[in-house]
C-alpha cells in the first residue's frame, strides 16, 4: 500500500532534518534533538519514518522513539561485539570492520548509535535511520523472528524502498548485491 501524501510529508521532514530545533535525546528532556556539531536526528524525523514504515510496512506503531548517539567508528564496533550477546543489531556491515559497520541498534538500551559523519541531507545515511527505526519498532513491538538474519530482512526491504524513492540502491550505495543480502536474511542452519 502506497500513500503518495505520506511520501511528500516525510521528505518535508527530511529536508528539516538537518535543523537543530529539536534533538532525539532523552524524552523526557527540555531539548529533544541529537546533535555532535553535525546534522541532527530530530523527533520529527524519527516520528515520520516511524509513521512512514508503519503504513508502508504494516510495522507496529512506535509508542516511543529510540535515543540516538553519534560515536567514534571503533565504539560502534565495540556495541556491536557486546550487542551479540545483548541484542543489538547492526546495519550494513556485519564484519567487525569500522568500515563497514555505520549504525548499531541497541534492543536492551532502545538506542540508535551512528558512526559520526551522519547526515539527515544524505539519502543513503537515511536509509540506514530507516533500516534501524524497523530495529526500533521490532523490539517496541516485542515481534519475534526465527533467528536474528530473519530480522534483518524487514529492515533491508524497507531500506532499499527508501533508497529506491530517491533513485539509489543499497548494491549502489552500500556495494550490498542480491547474493550478499540473501545470506545475510537467511537463517544459518546447524549441520
Amino acid at each position: 500500500m502506497r500513500h503518495p501524501r505520506m511520501h511528500a510529508v516525510l521528505f518535508a521532514v527530511v529536508m528539516m532534518g538537518s535543523s537543530p530545533a529539536e534533538p532525539a535525546g532523552d524524552r523526557n528532556d527540555a531539548s529533544p534533538t541529537t546533535e555532535l556539531g553535525r546534522h541532527s536526528v530530530t523527533n520529527a524525523l524519527l516520528s515520520a519514518i516511524a509513521a512512514w514504515l508503519s503504513a508502508e510496512f504494516q510495522m507496529p506503531e512506535a509508542g516511543e522513539l529510540p535515543r540516538v548517539e553519534f560515536v567514534p567508528a571503533q565504539k560502534l564496533v565495540a556495541l556491536r561485539v557486546d550487542g551479540l550477546m545483548q541484542g543489538a543489531s547492526s546495519s550494513i556491515g556485519d564484519s567487525y570492520s569500522s568500515l563497514d559497520l555505520v549504525a548499531v541498534y541497541h534492543d536492551a538500551r532502545r538506542m540508535i548509535y551512528f558512526q559520526e559523519g551522519w547526515s539527515s541531507r544524505s539519502p543513503a545515511d537515511v536509509s540506514v535511520l530507516v533500516h534501524e527505526m524497523v530495529h526500533h519498532l521490532q523490539n517496541v513491538g516485542e515481534l519475534k523472528y526465527e533467528c536474528t538474519e530473519a530480522r534483518e530482512k524487514p529492515a533491508y526491504v524497507a531500506q532499499t524502498r527508501w533508497l529506491s524513492l530517491h533513485g539509489k540502491s543499497l548494491e549502489g550505495e552500500f556495494d550490498l548485491d542480491p547474493m550478499t543480502l540473501l545470506v545475510r536474511t537467511a537463517c544459518q542452519t546447524a549441520g
